[in-house]
């Protein structure tokens, strides 16, 4: 995981598809850790990267890596119209590599959605998504 992530820091002229490539992977190898049966769609005509297997229930998932630094203290992460129950964003924080995990209340809606990594300057708490609120995986 570590050494996808470092070669898409020293890799800047990658596409978005192959840094999605590489986010999918990351996610891949968290939830294989986990023993969950995983499965990819043929097609991504439904923007759907992950189905995962557990105890006969059935989750899909949108992996988001072509995330961007809004600014010096947030994560961006655009969302495209999909009917997947989590949006997933690998982020790379404080030299660790982190999985966010989204639910996905606006089904088949466009959205962007923005995750602080630290405190504002203004110390503002109220209606910011801290990153780390957002690590618990649905899988636990």
């Amino acid at each position: 995981v570590i050494l996808l992530y470092i070669m898409l820091k020293n890799l800047k002229k990658l596409t978005t598809t192959r840094r999605g490539y590489i986010g999918e992977s990351i996610v891949i190898d968290y939830l294989l850790k986990k023993n969950l049966r995983l499965y990819a769609p043929v097609i991504d005509d439904f923007h759907i990267d992950l189905v995962a297997e557990k105890d006969n229930k059935y989750t899909t998932m949108q992996v988001k890596y072509h995330c961007s630094m809004f600014n010096d203290t947030s994560i961006q992460v655009k969302v495209t119209k999909t009917t997947a129950d989590w949006i997933v964003t690998p982020v790379h924080v404080d030299n660790n590599t982190h999985i966010i995990w989204y639910k996905n209340t606006r089904k088949n809606k466009k959205y962007t959605i923005a995750f602080a990594i630290s405190k504002p300057k203004n110390n503002q708490v109220k209606k910011i998504n801290f990153y780390k609120s957002f690590l618990k995986c649905p899988f636990d």
